[in-house]
């Protein structure tokens, strides 16, 4: 038997510089299958990390050369899967395509 998919998105924590009402703002539309929830206290953090089915790295043009989002180690430290958004020619797309992960 196929087992159901998951009918929710779960949306955590905003991005850095983006206000509330922007990001609430994204999910509009999506109905019932969006949920904006609070970061995890530290002590429950691991259990939130394991608890993803897929990770999403983003990172803006501008920062590439300046930042690399430490969401992307901690996802291959998790055996998890990553969605990438951001440039193809930065630390992270570098990794992907170079492990031939992509």
């Amino acid at each position: 038997m196929i087992s159901p998919i998951r009918s929710q998105l779960l949306l955590v924590p905003r991005p850095v510089g983006s206000t509330p009402s922007r990001v609430i703002s994204m999910g509009e539309g999506w109905g019932e299958c969006c949920a904006f929830i609070p970061s995890a206290p530290a002590g429950s953090c691991a259990a939130h990390l394991f608890a993803a089915d897929i990770h999403l790295v983003s990172q803006q043009p501008e920062w590439m050369g300046v930042v690399v989002p430490s969401k992307f180690q901690t996802a291959c430290a998790l055996s998890s899967p990553v969605l990438s958004a951001g440039p193809a020619e930065s630390a992270v797309g570098t990794w992907i395509q170079e492990s031939d992960a992509g």
